[in-house]
């Protein structure tokens, strides 16, 4: 879920921590996130970073997990430190397949209306040859994947911003508020509305759940 985090932990065995940036808030907002850039070497052992990473971390975990303002701050932090010790590097765009061409092209276009034959002059490459990469390598059709991925940023903007839905509609890629709301009904088998209420309704009785499950814990250490 965007902006909240999950952690397993085990004291006396673990010595390894991932996380990922799925939030396009995040990832568009920070060129060297989306795509254009590339580390040589994605693992940072302990010691090669700055203290401050383990504090943010700290932070981050601790941190309310209805603030997104928060998370997305602090994760700006923690990899600012870790690209001290490891430079990204500008991704020679004649290096990806075609396939990671086609999704990066899509996704940096989120925004804009853009069809089958725009996509492949963009790319050059056929219609065809472009409707085959989508189908037979990415695993579903041109118009179905990038209705996918405009919807998905939908729930995101819908879930986590009070932006108007017509204003979610335009940023999405959808000529219009109907075209929107008969897309994500398609999709979702509800309305943008529905959804955003749905959602709102759910992150209250979570926050409710968890102040709970804090006040118990702490009536059992007492």
């Amino acid at each position: 879920m965007p902006f909240c985090r999950h952690s397993f932990e085990t004291p006396q065995y673990s010595e390894v921590i991932g996380f990922g940036l799925v939030s396009d808030d995040v990832l568009l907002q920070n060129p060297y996130l989306f795509g254009k850039y590339r580390l040589k070497n994605p693992v940072f052992r302990n010691g090669q970073y700055s203290k401050s990473v383990t504090e943010l971390f700290d932070l981050l975990m601790a941190s309310p997990k209805d603030n997104p303002l928060i998370h997305i701050g602090l994760l700006h932090s923690i990899i600012g430190y870790l690209f001290e010790v490891s430079s990204p590097k500008p991704v020679d765009r004649t290096e990806l397949t075609q396939e990671e061409r086609v999704l990066l092209y899509l996704h940096e276009n989120i925004s804009n209306p853009v069809s089958l034959i725009e996509a492949a002059q963009a790319l050059d490459m056929s219609q065809f040859k472009l409707s085959r990469i989508c189908n037979q390598e990415i695993g579903i059709s041109f118009n179905a994947y990038l209705k996918s991925i405009r919807i998905s940023a939908a729930k995101r903007r819908l879930a986590y911003t009070d932006n108007s839905i017509s204003d979610i509609a335009a940023y999405c890629g959808f000529e219009s508020l109907r075209t929107f709301n008969r897309a994500f009904n398609e999709e979702t088998g509800i309305t943008p509305r529905e959804f955003r209420r749905n959602h709102k309704n759910k992150l209250s009785m979570d926050c409710r759940t968890s102040s709970q499950a804090k006040k118990n814990f702490t009536h059992l250490m007492t």
